[in-house]
């Protein structure tokens, strides 16, 4: 019966914190930053081209909200930009994964480009909707007025944080790379 009780109770091998071996560093794998920026592209190409302002308005105090404006991104020069920039980025990153033809900072470089489109797109569009929301107050019906982000510049959005994490990655691993640290 004491032969139960008797249990060896200290830590296997594999969990044991002194045995003195640590695992070397390495940099982010090679293929990281161009499926990111691929991503962001993908999800920026689509939203470009997409809903990027939806305005809904009740003139009544009983009515409900109807539709009166969406700005389409592919009825504005600049979307169709961001869509063709966004497309030169997936190009970019679908070379830079697949084969080693361009340079290893290639994906980053777009990534950069990309991003600060994006956030320069998105800053004016918001001084859009304030714009429309200003307009809609000079109506003499006006009760509530709401312009608000549609699905295309969600995307454009999701696209933008897809592109910066890829360009976070891509610089992280090219300092890495500079310092020597194993692949």
């Amino acid at each position: 019966m004491a032969e139960a009780f008797t249990q060896d109770l200290s830590w296997p091998e594999a969990e044991d914190a002194a045995s003195g071996e640590q695992t070397e560093y390495h940099t982010f794998p090679r293929r990281i930053t161009p499926a990111l920026v691929g991503a962001g592209g993908a999800f920026t190409f689509i939203g470009a081209l997409g809903a990027w302002l939806r305005s809904l308005e009740v003139t009544s105090t009983g009515g409900s909200p109807r539709l009166v404006g969406v700005a389409w991104g592919y009825s504005d020069s600049t979307g169709k930009a961001i869509a063709i920039l966004a497309a030169v980025a997936v190009f970019i990153a679908a070379v830079s994964y697949f084969t080693d033809y361009l340079p290893r900072y290639a994906p980053a470089a777009a990534a950069l480009v990309l991003v600060a489109v994006l956030i320069a797109r998105l800053i004016t569009l918001n001084s859009r909707a304030e714009a429309a929301a200003a307009l809609a107050k000079t109506n003499p019906s006006f009760q509530a007025f709401n312009a608000g982000f549609g699905w295309g510049a969600w995307m454009m959005v999701l696209g933008l944080v897809l592109s910066f994490l890829g360009l976070l990655v891509g610089v992280l691993r090219e300092i890495d790379l500079r310092r020597g640290k194993p692949e």
